[in-house]
């Protein structure tokens, strides 16, 4: 077996009751790369943190990925030192040896601070008849209003599905004000949306690849066409019933062995997994996130 790098990932303050979500977004991210979550991790009584490890000539190729994390917001290396450990929080025993965590990664939150929906641009219909570009445009307040999804979780949500190879093709069915396609773009995924509101198609066809106007019930792509899709869905009554059709309707355009996360609000996180199982898919993830007042659930798949 490979020499391991043992990784230590510290969940960000708004989500450190999302540890399973943020594991299984780590996982994904570096899946092509080795990554392994071991159940024995130090400092787990301090609660938000978990143990990934990879292997060491794989080590630089990892650190490249940190930055597009949306769960995590810092990450440490387990190092083993000589001698006794010291007085630094840094300085830890773990098996019995001592160790130092050594900072490789801390987010950037200026940067997350300037992606933020109330600070992103988005292209709307003008008067004229033309364009005009506002910034921090959150839809509206009607029942299938869109909500800006904030950055974080639109990372782990992108990265949840994370295909292989080279230019994958990626789907966000509810695409609202363009959260998901920001950050699969930046992960450099070909990207295409769907939205049945045309008061949005200026902004998602700028942030896409293609963008369609339509129902994702009778989402006009052809079969086994996608390699992963990720949504959001509104959080909205009038879906009651409706989701195993939209998931089905994903199922088949993803290929064997591509990746569908979903993001729901708690009361349809249970028609959504039922659905899920009856579709045949195989379940990755289903967690709950609590996302300042509003309890929401994440579900991810893989079509076999």
């Amino acid at each position: 077996m490979k020499n391991q790098a043992h990784l230590v990932f510290h969940l960000r303050p708004g989500r450190k009751k999302a540890l399973a979500a943020a594991q299984a977004e780590a996982l994904a991210l570096l899946r092509d790369l080795g990554a392994t979550a071991p159940g024995d991790g130090p400092l787990s009584d301090r609660g938000g943190l978990f143990r990934i490890d990879v292997p060491e000539d794989l080590f630089l190729w990892t650190m490249q990925r940190f930055p597009q994390l949306g769960y995590t917001s810092a990450v440490d290396l387990l190092e083993p030192i000589p001698g006794k450990p010291g007085r630094s929080r840094t300085d830890i025993t773990w098996n019995g040896k001592p160790h130092r965590l050594s900072r490789l990664y801390v987010e950037d939150a200026d940067a997350q601070r300037q992606a933020a929906p109330d600070r992103r641009p988005f292209l709307l219909p003008a008067a004229d008849g033309g364009t005009r570009l506002v910034r921090g445009y959150r839809g509206d307040s009607s029942d299938l209003g869109r909500r800006a999804l904030p950055v974080c979780d639109a990372r782990l949500l992108v990265n949840l599905v994370r295909p292989f190879g080279e230019n994958p093709r990626f789907l966000d069915p509810f695409a609202g004000v363009g959260g998901l396609l920001a950050e699969s773009v930046a992960c450099g995924y070909r990207t295409f949306s769907l939205d049945i509101d045309p008061w949005l198609r200026f902004g998602l066809n700028s942030l896409s690849s293609g963008h369609i106007i339509g129902d994702t019930r009778r989402l006009p792509l052809r079969d086994a066409c996608l390699d992963a899709v990720a949504t959001e869905l509104p959080f909205a009554e009038s879906l009651t019933g409706m989701l195993e059709g939209v998931l089905g309707r994903l199922r088949d355009a993803v290929k064997p062995g591509g990746r569908i996360a979903v993001m729901c609000a708690e009361g349809q996180h249970e028609e959504l997994s039922l659905a899920g199982s009856q579709l045949g898919l195989e379940t990755l993830l289903a967690t709950a996130v609590h996302r300042k007042g509003t309890e929401c659930a994440v579900t991810a798949w893989q079509r076999p």
